[in-house]
């Protein structure tokens, strides 16, 4: 599941992944739709920006997706300052990737999140 709310962003990493035999279930731009599509579809990662439309954060997000589901995060953000990276690992996150990143550190983060 992709969870961006910059449309061209998540376009061109739905694109990437499903080139490359991920099965998207949802792309999804706010925090709030995120927990509920991931409740939906369960996915088997969540690709997250902290920064996203609406009331919620990814972080925020991201954090109840963990204690409900337990389903791997990786965030991608611009934001590498030492507050948001300490929130973000307070969550144990499987990746953070600061945008922009190539595929191939997309990939990697990919296939060790999911044991691959």
């Amino acid at each position: 599941m992709i969870v961006e709310d910059e449309i061209i962003v998540s376009e061109d990493i739905r694109m990437i992944l499903s080139g490359n035999g991920y099965e998207i279930v949802a792309v999804v731009a706010y925090a709030e739709e995120a927990i509920i599509m991931a409740g939906r579809q369960k996915p088997d990662l969540v690709l997250m920006d902290i920064k996203l439309a609406g009331k919620m954060n990814g972080i925020e997000a991201a954090s109840k997706i963990k204690k409900q589901m337990n389903i791997p995060i990786i965030f991608m953000t611009a934001n590498a300052d030492e507050e948001t990276y300490k929130k973000v690992h307070s969550i144990d996150p499987s990746a953070y990737l600061l945008k922009p990143f190539n595929n191939n550190e997309l990939f990697d983060s990919i296939k060790f999140a999911l044991n691959e």
